[in-house]
C-alpha cells in the first residue's frame, strides 16, 4: 500500500529542487525512497515556486484507466489551470507528465472528484468561484485528457458523485457554498453536465453552508454538515436502506444435571 501527497511552494532553493512543487510517493512505512520513480515535479518547477502556483492546492487522485497504456494514474490540478496525468507506478522525476491540459482559466485549489461511466472515466473539479467543469480521460495509449462540459455553479464548495451501481446513473453534486453561492444543493449529470437537480424547495435552504465541507453518501441519503445542523436529502431513484433492527439473542440456560442419590448403607441385622 503506497500514500501520495503533493507538495507546495519552496523558498531559497536556488535552483536545487528540494521536494516542492511535487507529487511523491511513499513506500510502506511511509518511507520516501528518493527515487525518480518515487517523485514527479515538472519541468517548470521553479516558475511555479516563484509565482505561488502549488501543485499542493489540490490532492493527487488515484484513477484507473482501462484500456489506457499506463492505465495506473495519478491526476494532479495545480493553481495555474493545468491539469497533469502521470503513471502511478512510475512517477519519473522532474519530466514532463504523460499528458497534461489547460483545464481552467482560474486558480484550482480544491478536492476533485473521479467518476466512471459506461462513456468514460472523468475527473470533475471547481474550476474558479463560478464554474464547474469535467474532463474525460481517455483510454488510449498514451491517455489524453479531454474536455467534457463547464457549467456556471457559483461557489466554492468541492464536488462529489454517486451512481446506483458504480457506472449507471451518474450524477456530479455540488453545494453553492460560500462566495456567490446560493446555499443550495445541485446535481448534474455525470456524462453531459446537464442540471438533473435544482435544490430550490424553503426547506431546501443550506444556511452556513461551508466550502470546507463535502456531502457523504450512506444508505441511500445524501448527508451534508454545516453550520450547527446536518441535512439528509434523499438520493433520486434510490430506495433508502432501513436501518436494521437489532434482534435480542436468547441467552442459554444452563440445563440442571440430576445428582445421583447416595447408596443406602445396608444395616447389621440383630441376632436371634
Amino acid at each position: 500500500m503506497n500514500t501520495f501527497v503533493t507538495t507546495g511552494n519552496t523558498f531559497d532553493t536556488g535552483g536545487v529542487w528540494g521536494g516542492g512543487e511535487a507529487v511523491i510517493r511513499f513506500q510502506p512505512g511511509p518511507i520516501f525512497s528518493g527515487s525518480p520513480a518515487d517523485y514527479w515535479a515538472p519541468l517548470n518547477w521553479l516558475t511555479l515556486d516563484n509565482q505561488d502556483k502549488d501543485i499542493g492546492g489540490s490532492g493527487p487522485l488515484l484513477v484507473d484507466v482501462p484500456g489506457a497504456t499506463p492505465s495506473h494514474l495519478v491526476v494532479t490540478l495545480v493553481k495555474d489551470g493545468n491539469a497533469y496525468l502521470l503513471n502511478r507506478d512510475n512517477l519519473g522525476g522532474i519530466t514532463a507528465p504523460i499528458a497534461s491540459a489547460n483545464v481552467s482559466n482560474s486558480s484550482i485549489t480544491q478536492v476533485a472528484v473521479v467518476y466512471r461511466t459506461k462513456q468514460g472515466t472523468y475527473v470533475a473539479f471547481r474550476a474558479s468561484n463560478t464554474t464547474l467543469s469535467a474532463f474525460r480521460i481517455t483510454p488510449t495509449n498514451p491517455p489524453a485528457i479531454v474536455s467534457a462540459w463547464s457549467v456556471s455553479q457559483p461557489g466554492r464548495a468541492s464536488p462529489f458523485a454517486t451512481s446506483t451501481d458504480g457506472t449507471n446513473d451518474v450524477i456530479v453534486w455540488v453545494v453553492g457554498a460560500d462566495v456567490g453561492g446560493d446555499q443550495r444543493l445541485h446535481g448534474f449529470d455525470g456524462d453531459t453536465g446537464n442540471v438533473v437537480y435544482a435544490s430550490g424547495g424553503p426547506n431546501e435552504l443550506l444556511s452556513g453552508s461551508r466550502r470546507f465541507n463535502t456531502g457523504i453518501v450512506a444508505s441511500g441519503r445524501i448527508y451534508l454538515a454545516n453550520d450547527y445542523k446536518v441535512y439528509s436529502f434523499a438520493v433520486p431513484g434510490v430506495t433508502p436502506t432501513p436501518t436494521p433492527t437489532v434482534t435480542p439473542t436468547a441467552t442459554p440456560r444452563a440445563t440442571p444435571r440430576p445428582r445421583p442419590r447416595p447408596n443406602p448403607r445396608p444395616r447389621p441385622t440383630p441376632p436371634h
